[in-house]
């Protein structure tokens, strides 16, 4: 099972194509302090390809123990992305279309690569039980997130909220997520008098 940890505006969106880095222009030094905290928690933490584009991530926690398993539909990744040039030993691929000349190059800088024939997703999560170690978290996006949540593999909903409403056009996290989910809250506060960080208890799917 994997906890999901997510920054959305406050009608619940995670990306506004138009201003990408508009979180990072509202994020605190004591934000980042609680994502890193949150991070240390983790062994393995997961996203899928889209993630990696839009935000270009290290994806290590504090002490860089933890592995990195990256969800790549099209390998068509910025062979440049902090992923593959920060420890690239610690990242895992789980591969959904073939590229050699991309899977040599990785390959020789120390990815790790892990093929599979077709999108399902039963077969992506028993693929991520496999190479997972300790306790793991999913950071994104909103399909990743939606995969996991319709598999009933999610433990708890870490989010912060920020003090902006974007525009409707914007990627929820909740984008095209047809079924409910039933879930307690386990934690809420104020951070700085602007942001609210809540900790849901997921239960059972619908």
């Amino acid at each position: 099972m994997a906890d999901i940890f997510i920054a959305t505006s406050i009608n619940s969106k995670i990306f506004f194509e138009e201003n990408p880095s508009v979180f990072d222009d509202l994020t605190t030094r004591k934000l980042l302090d609680i994502r890193a905290d949150i991070r240390n928690e983790y062994n393995t933490i997961i996203v899928g390809g889209n993630t990696i584009k839009k935000d270009n991530p290290t994806l290590l926690n504090i002490d860089k123990t933890n592995i990195r398993v990256i969800i790549d539909k099209y390998a068509d990744l910025n062979l440049n992305s902090k992923i593959f040039t920060t420890m690239p030993n610690k990242t895992y691929l789980i591969l959904l279309k073939k590229n050699k000349d991309y899977e040599e190059y990785l390959l020789r800088l120390g990815v790790n690569i892990i093929h599979l024939n077709n999108n399902d997703e039963l077969e992506i999560i028993k693929e991520i039980k496999k190479i997972s170690i300790g306790k793991i978290l999913i950071e994104g996006g909103a399909k990743t997130i939606r995969m996991f949540l319709r598999n009933n593999f999610i433990d708890y909903i870490r989010m912060v909220q920020f003090p902006i409403i974007l525009p409707l056009k914007s990627l929820g996290f909740d984008n095209n997520i047809d079924f409910i989910v039933n879930c307690k809250l386990y934690k809420n506060c104020i951070i700085d008098n602007n942001y609210i960080y809540q900790c849901y208890k997921v239960g059972d799917k619908q």
